[in-house]
């Protein structure tokens, strides 16, 4: 508010001496030096801070001079030539427009222009960018935001392929076979479907997949089957459907390559002698020949190259051909007991041989094996004795009665 100056308007009367004059309690005449205004702002000195200068008197205007033109002890508050100033919270340059204070210069805390619609925020501001279509907040205080969302499913419409639609938006769960791109990545029933099957990779086309190449899609992809059976994707003779045969794979996927049975493979013999013929009770299943091994069994001596069935059989008393008898086949003689060595044997004493025995002799007949001048090849003499075995004593030789 202005304050006018103040004027003293003073009159004065001249008049002669009365009979009053002598009255005690007559008031003092008043001073002139009291009635002084030097500046002629209407302000009497005595009343005035500065009575040199016309603009300064209480209740003068206060201006941006640094001068106390009011005369209230205060310089430059509230001037008539101030600037307006608002409460500035967030130091953004930018005021709110409630709180205004006029001042020469802007106090701490103050700018000099209005209009933050977010005082708490120095991001936001009249001049503030708002470029940002996925962030709701009115950033230039125009009172609108590029944000949309139409189906409040929380996702802002210049990312939500389908606004109209809260089931649809990112992040969303896509499902298997509904047609639709429901988490807006750009395919439809895409990968990480909810319901999808995994699908294993068949690349040799045996309907067999690989275990160790799954991949999990909605509907079956070119390539791959909804089994993980296949030990060998590399070949489509190996699978558990598989004929095991001799050619290095597993055929069947039993865990054992040219297994047990493999077709072109043969069962092998032990055959320790090396004479090409194993025993029956050591063998093992091969489709190639190992070493220490024969394709034929039967060895009854597996430890003499020289005794196998098919061997010659010499007279060594020996099974040569594991026929089962020794010396089998061969030409024999019989032999008698011939202890005495005379060349005779023991007829009731005889064996079948096909060589020689010791303490044997070819020729039976002997009657007394304890004397080796007594056999059938004897020469009969006259002793008593059947020396020539003939059965009688002295045969043949001439007598005399005495």
């Amino acid at each position: 508010m202005k304050i006018l100056p103040f004027v003293l308007s003073l009159s004065v009367v001249v008049s002669c001496a009365s009979d009053d004059a002598d009255k005690t309690d007559a008031e003092p005449p008043v001073s002139t030096d009291d009635l002084v205004d030097a500046d002629g702002d209407g302000v009497l000195e005595s009343l005035d801070c500065d009575d040199a200068d016309p603009t300064v008197f209480p209740g003068a205007p206060e201006r941006c001079n640094d001068v106390d033109d009011d005369c209230d002890g205060t310089v430059d508050e509230d001037p008539a030539d101030g600037t307006a100033y608002y409460y500035d919270g967030d130091a953004d340059g930018y005021g709110i427009g409630a709180t205004e204070l006029i001042a020469c210069a802007a106090p701490e805390g103050f700018a000099a222009v209005a209009g933050d619609c977010n005082d708490a925020n120095a991001a936001v501001h009249p001049d503030a960018p708002e470029d940002d279509c996925t962030d709701p907040v009115d950033y230039n205080c125009d009172g609108s935001v590029g944000y949309a969302d139409a189906d409040g499913d929380g996702s802002p419409a210049c990312e939500d392929c389908n606004d109209a639609n809260e089931a649809i938006h990112p992040g969303q769960d896509e499902v298997c076979n509904d047609g639709i791109d429901d988490d807006c990545d750009g395919a439809a029933d895409g990968p990480g479907s909810v319901g999808e099957t995994t699908w294993y990779a068949d690349a040799d086309g045996d309907l067999h997949g690989d275990p160790a190449a799954p991949l999990a899609a909605c509907d079956q992809p070119a390539g791959h089957v909804g089994n993980a059976t296949d030990c060998n994707d590399e070949s489509a003779a190996a699978n558990p459907s598989g004929v095991e045969v001799c050619d290095g794979l597993d055929n069947d996927c039993n865990g054992e390559v040219d297994g047990d049975g493999a077709i072109g493979g043969v069962t092998l013999y032990r055959d320790a002698d090396g004479d090409g013929v194993g025993v029956d009770t050591d063998s093992t299943f091969a489709c190639d020949a190992l070493d220490g091994y024969a394709s034929v069994a039967g060895d009854c001596d597996d430890g003499s190259d020289a005794i196998f069935p098919g061997a010659a059989e010499v007279c060594d008393g020996v099974d040569n051909n594991c026929s089962g008898v020794a010396d089998d086949g061969l030409a024999t003689e019989t032999y008698y007991a011939d202890p005495d060595d005379d060349g005779y044997g023991l007829t009731l004493v005889a064996v079948e041989s096909c060589s020689a025995i010791e303490g044997y002799a070819t020729t039976g007949g002997d009657c007394d094996e304890s004397d080796a001048t007594v056999n059938p090849g004897a020469l009969e003499v006259c002793d008593g004795l059947d020396n020539n075995c003939s059965g009688v004593a002295d045969d043949g030789l001439p007598t005399e009665t005495y």
